[in-house]
């Protein structure tokens, strides 16, 4: 009881001014999905565009403003489903009080009413339009929405990917547009691709290029957006660039088991430079998460980007004086368990619309394994999981092997 007595007056005193003359200049960021008689319009916010609109900083309660338009063509009533876009999310109400003050009713009351009136109507009626503001969780660097309509018949699904310019994601520092000139990037049919993907080198390097790391194990084909929104959908974060703060962010992770979701990633080296981006999918502490290198490759098939592969799976850690944190991950040597997780996540999220296997590393048994830069060793049956991303839902009943 003492407790929620006090809880008003631990809130301090918050200044709400949102800005009259800010009129939606995010708008140039739309993104846009029509299917079946309705259009969905859909922008996530940053932090300085919310606290414009909203009059407090949302990002300092760890809440992302995300503004949709639905526009229902159909002869039916749509009802949207915020849940889809986070399990978690804020109603109005609930996100306004932790912007409360203490003494301060009359402004409480506005602000209470400021945020009711920036909420997305949820139902329409045949012919209706909806336009307003859903409240998430604030993840840094990309953001994968999902946004749904039920109607009586049919479920109308949605899905869109936001790169968020936080200033430190490792993504933001390539132009992929420029990795390739047109006369190295090449089209293939699936038969001359999966003929390409078995001539790969057998691993990931040092920056010398004179020692093997951990082996390439994966090949997705599909464009970044809906290659990012896969994994993200299936639980994959966006990995910061390596510094002093993520550096402090991952040692107090790996001593005190806080949850971080935004690690850095070691550089290993394959076509030539280090990994375009990297992913993880974390699972509470550094020690314990799914890690991802990535690779935009110079081919595409049937004009889909193909993106290289590395994965592995982290079980532990081990000091080292080749990392600029002073330690290491430990990988599962059992390789082909992440190989096998990634495909049935994506394939749970509905991600995946076909998927088989060429030759790759080579096989590596108990007897005779392999190992990669710091000494881990690994096991597989050599194979690479060749994965091509569905653009829209495929029950997972119905992916369908490559032949």
């Amino acid at each position: 009881m003492i407790v929620l007595l006090a809880q008003p007056f631990v809130t301090g005193c918050v200044n709400f001014s949102p800005d009259p003359q800010w009129h939606n200049p995010h708008m140039e960021r739309v993104q846009v999905g029509q299917q079946n008689g309705v259009t969905v319009s859909a922008v996530v916010l940053d932090d300085e565009e919310a606290k414009k609109i909203y009059g407090v900083d949302l990002g300092a309660n760890e809440i992302r403003a995300i503004w949709l338009e639905i526009e229902n063509n159909t002869t039916e009533s749509l009802h949207l489903l915020p849940s889809s876009l986070d399990i978690d999310y804020f109603s109005q109400n609930e996100a306004a009080y932790r912007f409360h003050s203490s003494f301060k009713p009359q402004q409480n009351r506005e602000l209470s009413e400021h945020f009711h009136s920036l909420a997305i109507r949820k139902d329409l009626k045949a012919g209706e339009k909806s336009v307003g503001y859903v409240l998430v969780n604030r993840h840094r660097g990309g953001r994968y929405l999902v946004v749904e309509l039920l109607s009586d018949q049919t479920l109308h699904r949605f899905d869109f990917m936001f790169a968020l310019p936080d200033g430190s994601f490792d993504f933001e520092e390539i132009d992929f547009e420029s990795v390739y000139d047109s006369e190295q990037r090449k089209d293939l049919a699936m038969p001359a691709l999966k003929s390409w993907a078995e001539l790969l080198p057998c691993c990931t390097t040092n920056a010398e290029g004179d020692k093997f790391g951990d082996p390439i194990n994966v090949i997705f084909v599909g464009d970044m957006n809906y290659l990012m929104g896969a994994l993200t959908r299936s639980g994959w974060a966006f990995t910061e660039r390596i510094s002093g703060k993520a550096a402090w962010e991952t040692t107090k992770s790996t001593l005190f088991g806080e949850p971080e979701w935004n690690f850095p990633i070691s550089p290993l080296y394959f076509l030539g430079r280090h990994q375009d981006l990297a992913m993880q999918r974390p699972r509470g502490s550094i020690p314990q998460r799914n890690h991802m290198r990535l690779w935009l490759a110079p081919v595409t098939l049937n004009g889909s980007q193909v993106w290289v592969a590395q994965l592995s799976r982290d079980i532990g850690v081990k000091p080292t004086w080749h990392s600029p944190f002073l330690f290491t991950h430990i990988i599962d040597p059992e390789v082909d368990e992440d190989r096998s997780y990634l495909l049935e996540m994506l394939m749970r999220s509905q991600s995946v619309r076909t998927y088989g296997y060429v030759q790759g590393v080579g096989e590596a048994t108990l007897e005779a394994p392999k190992f990669n830069l710091t000494d881990d060793s690994y096991r597989t049956d050599g194979r690479r999981l060749l994965l091509v991303i569905a653009e829209d839902p495929v029950p997972i009943n119905e992916v369908s092997a490559i032949r």
